[in-house]
């Protein structure tokens, strides 16, 4: 997108901020895959026209293009929340070689358990670490489970991500 439609939305972002604090809140833009705001690049011109905090999703973030880690360091000062997420950038690339819908990044669960995904996991939380992150820090592994047996299994996925953090000192 060019400037002016950057400036735009930065005006619009502004009074959804500005309505927030009014209220009390402090806001936090999540990146998203398939929207505006996915790749590093866009990232970084929502940061440019705005004062709103972000929550760097690591899954999603990745699957925009870029490294959750490097990101971690560049935006330090704007992140308070973390969406902690793995993501499998092959099974990605075949969803968008077949221009399956967005949806099937949740139906064909390109993201998986921590550690059997392209996100360089331990380096993000001693990052974290090492720069003293003290926001939210959410364990996320999007997917739609569309069976009783499915969702008991997402139940047991977030125990053994929960594990995987606390090896690590979350």
């Amino acid at each position: 997108h060019d400037d002016p439609t950057w400036e735009k939305f930065g005006d619009g972002l502004r009074i959804v901020v500005e309505r927030c604090r009014s209220r009390g809140y402090e806001p936090t833009f999540h990146n998203e895959t398939g929207t505006y705001v996915e790749a590093p690049e866009e990232v970084e011109k929502m940061l440019s026209v705005s004062d709103v905090g972000w929550c760097l999703d690591t899954g999603h973030l990745l699957l925009g293009g870029g490294d959750p880690v490097t990101a971690l360091k560049k935006w330090f000062g704007r992140i308070n929340h973390i969406h902690i997420k793995d993501a499998t950038l092959s099974a990605f690339d075949k969803i968008v070689e077949s221009n399956s819908p967005t949806t099937a990044i949740w139906d064909q669960e390109v993201f998986p358990i921590l550690g059997q995904g392209d996100l360089n996991l331990e380096a993000l939380v001693e990052d974290m670490h090492n720069l003293g992150f003290r926001g939210w820090a959410v364990v996320e592994q999007d997917i739609f489970p569309k069976t009783a047996a499915r969702f008991q299994r997402a139940v047991e996925d977030q125990r053994i991500n929960r594990k995987i953090l606390s090896k690590l000192g979350l």
